[in-house]
C-alpha cells in the first residue's frame, strides 16, 4: 500500500511504494494532474519546476538549461531597448553571451550594450554593462554571469547604470532586456552588428 510521506498542492512529495522504492513527483492541483512521477528505481534526468503564475489556475512546466535571445543579430545604427523577456521565474543562474560581429566604421563611433532586469515589468535595473566598443574594433565575444547565490551583505546603489565592462551578479526579476546606446562620431555613418543572448539555469 502507498503512503504518502508529504503533501501539497504545489509543492514535491515522495511516495513510498511498499517495496523501498520511492516516486518522487509534483502534484499540481488538488487532486488533479501530477507531472514527473518515477518508477521505483528510476533514476531522475534533468529538472523541472512549476511556474504556477496564479494559485488554482494555470500550471506552467519550466525546464532547465533554456536558451533566450535578448537581441537578434542585426546591423544597428540609433541607440533603443530591446523586446522585454518576461516569465523567468525559477531560474538560478544565467549566462549572457554579448556577440559582436561587426563595427567597421569611425574610431569616435562608440555601442554600449546593457543587460537590465526588472521586477515589475516598469522599473529596469541595470545588471550588466559591456566594455564599451568603438566603431574600428575587431569582432569579439565578451559574456556576464549572474547569479545570487552570493549576493554580500552591503547594499547596490542601481539609480545609475553599472560602469563599463562591470557585472551586478546578484540583480535578478522574472523579466530581462537588452539595451544599447550608439554614439556616431559626426560622419553619420555608426553601424554595429551584434546578438545578446542568455543561457537559464
Amino acid at each position: 500500500m502507498t503512503k504518502k510521506i508529504h503533501d501539497s498542492m504545489t509543492r514535491p512529495f515522495v511516495e513510498d511504494d511498499g517495496a523501498g522504492g520511492h516516486e518522487p513527483y509534483v502534484r499540481i492541483g488538488a487532486g488533479t494532474a501530477e507531472i514527473g512521477k518515477l518508477a521505483a528505481g528510476t533514476a531522475l534526468i534533468g529538472k523541472v519546476g512549476i511556474d504556477q503564475t496564479t494559485p488554482g489556475t494555470t500550471n506552467n512546466v519550466v525546464t532547465v538549461g533554456e536558451l533566450i535571445t535578448l537581441v537578434a543579430s542585426s546591423a544597428r545604427t540609433v541607440s533603443a531597448n530591446g523586446t522585454a523577456v518576461t516569465g523567468l521565474g525559477y531560474r538560478n543562474r544565467y549566462i549572457i553571451l554579448f556577440d559582436l560581429t561587426v563595427a567597421d566604421t569611425d574610431a569616435g563611433d562608440t555601442l554600449d550594450v546593457y543587460v537590465d532586469v526588472s521586477l515589475d515589468g516598469s522599473t529596469w535595473l541595470n545588471a550588466v554593462h559591456f566594455t564599451q566598443i568603438i566603431g574600428t574594433d575587431a569582432a569579439s565575444k565578451r559574456y556576464a554571469v549572474l547569479d545570487p547565490s552570493s549576493p554580500g551583505t552591503s547594499e547596490i546603489l542601481v539609480t545609475s547604470d553599472a560602469a563599463a565592462g562591470a557585472v551586478r551578479p546578484s540583480m535578478f526579476g522574472p523579466q530581462m532586456r537588452a539595451r544599447w546606446a550608439i554614439a556616431d562620431a559626426g560622419a553619420d555613418d555608426a553601424s554595429f552588428t551584434f546578438s545578446v543572448i542568455a543561457f537559464a539555469l
